[in-house]
């Protein structure tokens, strides 16, 4: 049984596809968990920054804890789409912004 890995794409960092091929019968793929937390958080943080607001006000403007707030933007939180669209409205960028690499 032979294993090819794929080349990263560098247009997403975090994703990294092992194909196993041979005498198994079909293919496995294995991702690598995707760093969009981390994506989020540091977007978050540096817009958040950029628009002069401290963390606890983001957090009450989208209605979440201070700490939880703080989780999400260190990227250890995994925050459901509607969060990510409350503190999208909240410092008035498109949610896509948010979750897009190098873009915040």
């Amino acid at each position: 049984m032979g294993i090819r890995t794929a080349k990263p794409n560098p247009e997403i960092p975090s994703l990294s596809v092992t194909i196993m091929t041979g005498k198994a019968e079909g293919l496995l793929i294995a991702m690598r968990p995707m760093r969009m937390a981390q994506i989020l958080g540091e977007n978050v943080r540096k817009v958040r920054l950029e628009r002069g607001m401290t963390l606890e006000s983001l957090a009450i403007e989208v209605g979440l804890a201070y700490s939880y707030m703080g989780g999400i933007e260190r990227g250890q939180k995994n925050p459901t789409l509607a969060v990510v669209e409350r503190i999208a409205e909240a410092l008035n960028v498109e949610p896509v912004l948010l979750l897009t690499p190098n873009a915040g």
